[in-house]
């Protein structure tokens, strides 16, 4: 089992589990069909302050404060009293997307955009893992969780390089800029005219560096060629987004 500071996920938590019955015993399956129903009625919570706050004009203080003290009292009787789990999750859901949904409108009224492009992002990406998991598309193998750990590890330096650097006056150019940076990186990597499929800067492997690149493109922080993006659209439906991501991962699981 892989371990967790999460207080509620933890040894002693899953302790009594592990004499469950067959039928009773915790799947993918069954964890993937609940994530979809919990992030549901997040979805709803979420939706619906969210609509309460440009219909009141902003006063959504009320759900805000059910949301976040509502929250905090159910996640701390799930932790002492997993058994109420099945009930206390449902409505920890709808209580957090309560909260969610005001503070995000509070802040997409202040600075336009940023919300519907973060939360787009980050539910694509959950909606896309559940469905590779319950139609499994992907395995969690040691190797699989390794490639994940080093894909992850790769883009928070990226960031984390880039961030620093700018408080030096200085830009990373992720990768592909008019920077100096950026052309440094472009001249390292060039490609050939024929790339092979998941091999972004052309050095003929399929790897991390890859992964990074694609990454960066679905942020929007990176552009490509017709050639990358031929390379990066694996599946062929015309988009580069986590479902092309996953498969590159399991090309560098797989060599």
């Amino acid at each position: 089992m892989m371990r967790s500071a999460n207080p509620a996920l933890n040894d002693k938590a899953f302790a009594h589990l592990y004499s469950a019955q067959e039928e009773t015993r915790m799947t993918i399956q069954g964890t993937v069909n609940k994530t979809f129903f919990l992030l549901g009625l997040l979805l709803i919570g979420a939706f619906y302050t969210w609509n309460q706050f440009y219909l009141s004009g902003g006063s959504v203080g009320g759900y805000l404060l059910i949301g976040g003290i509502g929250s905090f009292i159910l996640a701390m009787v799930t932790i002492f009293k997993p058994t109420l789990a099945p009930i206390t999750g449902s409505l920890y859901a709808a209580c957090k997307g309560l909260l969610l949904g005001g503070v995000s409108a509070m802040f997409e009224a202040r600075y336009p955009g940023i919300v519907i492009q973060a939360v787009l992002l980050t539910f694509s990406t959950l909606f896309a893992l559940l469905v590779a998991y319950k139609s499994r598309l992907i395995k969690v193998t040691e190797n699989f969780k390794l490639g994940i750990a080093a894909a992850t590890g790769g883009i928070f330096l990226l960031y984390m390089v880039s961030f620093i650097m700018s408080f030096f006056g200085m830009s990373l150019g992720f990768i592909h800029s008019s920077s100096p940076i950026g052309i440094g990186f472009s001249l390292i990597v060039e490609q050939g005219s024929q790339l092979l499929p998941g091999d972004i800067n052309g050095d003929d492997t399929v790897n991390i560096l890859d992964i990074v690149m694609v990454a960066n493109y679905t942020l929007g922080q990176a552009e490509f060629t017709d050639e990358q993006i031929q390379a990066a659209d694996l599946n062929q439906d015309g988009i580069i987004n986590i479902l092309d991501i996953v498969q590159i991962i399991n090309i560098v699981l797989d060599t």
